[in-house]
């Protein structure tokens, strides 16, 4: 799970994870092959200065969606393609201590699909 790669946060607004796809020598790590960076929409989107309309998609339900890195960071110069995921339920950015069965089945099996997906769209 994601949250053992990733800290934890509270978050009042809706929790997203980004996923970096991490390559070496042109393939996917085997081993890692995503960075993560999860946090709080509010923050993670703070410097965007054109939210396409993807975002607010993230506001709604629990989906993923691709954007370049640089719409996320303007200050990052590369167009890197990442998977952005949204949670409404505690499972995103979820401390431990207040997990459930539920919430850590629905996060194991939205990051299953999603890698799924991903390693689909790759071949």
């Amino acid at each position: 799970m994601v949250q053992g790669f990733a800290p934890v946060e509270n978050c009042h607004s809706t929790c997203v994870t980004i996923f970096e796809p991490q390559y070496f020598g042109g393939l996917q790590s085997l081993q890692r092959p995503f960075l993560y960076i999860r946090g709080c929409a509010d923050h993670i989107f703070s410097e965007m200065k054109d939210r396409p309309i993807e975002v607010e998609f993230l506001h709604r339900s629990p989906i993923c969606v691709k954007l370049q890195l640089s719409q996320i960071y303007p200050q990052v110069q590369a167009n890197e393609i990442v998977q952005v995921c949204s949670c409404d339920k505690d499972g995103c950015n979820f401390d431990s201590i207040n997990d459930s069965t539920t919430s850590k089945m629905n996060s194991a099996f939205i990051v299953s699909v999603f890698i799924i997906g991903f390693h689909l769209y790759l071949f």
